[in-house]
Order: structure tokens, then sequence, then C-alpha cells
């Protein structure tokens, strides 16, 4: 029997259609206005888009961030969607994929940032600082005093001394949570911040 003729592909096939024709109607109407609509989208397609996120940042609270990111820009340009360019599941994937690669960079620069705040004088050929790094490590400073004391403690243990989630409780003497608490927070006031800053 050929595997055209073979009812259970042929099903797989033709389910397969039919959900993607679904998705493609729910962002159509999500363009309209429909919020209904999107929460539909959103059930069908959140896990996926995690599951990109996942797979390139380091921690699942980032990669919901990546999420959240992805379905906010699903509701402002829905509009833009055409369906005779591509599917509605394809074109969030790109997005998902785009935004995770984003959060990568935008993440490798909080690191250095943070870390041109350590103690140790920053290494280079001619002996001392040069005046670009100077200049970054000014701007890391502002971005530092917008941190309450706590965050700038959890993040400093963090990315200088490489504590893990237990171990930065223990050091503060706090909850689990709580350490966790305290990192995040600082790391979304300063990604906001490095937003408006290059990341090369």
């Amino acid at each position: 029997m050929s595997s055209d003729s073979c009812p259970s592909r042929r099903a797989v096939s033709d389910r397969d259609g039919d959900v993607g024709g679904r998705l493609d109607a729910l962002l159509e109407r999500v363009a309209t206005g429909d919020l209904g609509a999107f929460g539909e989208l959103y059930d069908e397609l959140a896990p996926s888009v995690f599951g990109i996120a996942s797979r390139a940042v380091l921690s699942p609270e980032l990669a919901e961030e990546v999420t959240q990111d992805v379905f906010v820009w699903v509701w402002r340009s829905a509009r833009s969607f055409d369906r005779a360019r591509g599917s509605a599941a394809a074109l969030i994937s790109t997005v998902a994929r785009r935004r995770a690669v984003d959060a990568v960079r935008r993440e490798a620069a909080i690191r250095r940032k943070a870390l041109l705040l350590a103690d140790e004088p920053l290494a280079w050929e001619g002996g001392t600082h040069p005046p670009a790094a100077l200049e970054e490590r000014e701007q890391v400073q502002e971005l530092m005093t917008e941190l309450t004391e706590l965050e700038r403690e959890a993040i400093r243990l963090s990315y200088w001394e490489g504590l893990s989630g237990p171990e930065l409780a223990s050091r503060l003497g706090v909850k689990l949570a709580t350490a966790k608490s305290r990192k995040r927070d600082g790391l979304m006031r300063m990604r906001s911040a490095v937003r408006a800053i290059p990341l090369a």
C-alpha cells in the first residue's frame, strides 16, 4: 500500500492542516482586536514558544519573559500577518527565535557590565584601563545606583563570586525564593537600562 493511500498518514496530514488553518484564522481575528482569539492563540502556541526560548536562554524565568515579549509582539503586530506569506505558527516561531537570541545577547551584556564593577583591574595590552572600558565602567556604576542595596548585593554575589541560587540564599540569610526575587528584580532593572546601550 502506498503512503498516499494510508488512512493514518492522511489523517495526520489533514489534522495538521486543520490546526494550521485554525491558527491562521485566530491570528487574523487578533488583528481585529479580538481578545478571545488572542487567548486561544496564546493557549495553543505559548508552550512551543516557551520551548524555543528555553533552548536558547539560561533560566526558566528569562524564557517566560521571552514568551511574554513574543505575545506582546503578536498583539501589536497581528495586522501585518498575511497567510499567503506563511503560517501563523511559522511566523510566531520565527519571532520567538529572534527574541530569544536578543535576550541571550542582552544577558551577556548585563553580565559583562556587572563584572566591570569587580575590584580586579581590567586587563588589556596597554597595562591600564583603556578609555572605552573606563567609560563603560562609569555607565555600569550609574545603572547600579538605580538598584536597591539588596538587589546590588544579590547581583554582585551571583556574578562576581558565581554563587548558585541556594548558595546566594545561604550567604544572604534568606529563603531561596527571596534570593531569586532580589536577583531577578535587579536584573530586570538593568535589562531595561541595557536595552538602550549597544550590545556589541
